[in-house]
């Protein structure tokens, strides 16, 4: 950026009648620990360093975006590792209403059935209300298919 240039979040475009802001919402960046394992008690511990202690929080820094805890996020905002403008707009992501996310948004067919049709609508090939229908009647073939 030049001089004299500021960087600022705005709200998405919207239009009237719309129901939400469209802000899609998902996690991205988690940690777990397997239920399998034989040290849950360790790793949970690791964790709890890497998110919460200032040590951790170090190491770790902004290599997984904004951190969800308030200390740790104080502690990288005070240190340079993120600017207030990253919190600003992670704040506006979590305050903001927006579509539910099913837990089936990721199976592979479920994806498809949305990725491919929005891409046929971006590029003309079909209209939003055959998008819309194509990618309902997939999305249930999908579903479908995972309860048989």
């Amino acid at each position: 950026m030049n001089d004299g240039e500021e960087l600022v979040y705005v709200d998405l475009l919207s239009q009237d009648g719309q129901k939400t802001p469209g802000i899609y919402r998902k996690a991205s960046m988690v940690f777990s620990i397997s239920a399998k394992s034989d040290k849950q008690q360790a790793a949970a511990e690791v964790l709890n360093c890497l998110l919460n202690e200032p040590e951790g929080v170090a190491a770790l820094g902004s290599t997984r975006g904004v951190p969800a805890s308030k200390t740790a996020r104080e502690q990288l905002l005070k240190a340079g590792a993120i600017a207030p403008i990253q919190i600003e707009a992670q704040a506006r992501v979590i305050n903001a209403e927006g579509p539910g996310i099913h837990p089936m948004m990721e199976f592979p067919d479920v994806r498809s059935a949305i990725q491919d049709n929005l891409e046929l609508f971006a590029y003309g090939e079909i209209d939003a209300a055959t998008a819309a229908d194509d990618m309902s009647y997939a999305i249930e073939e999908a579903l479908e298919d995972i309860g048989s």
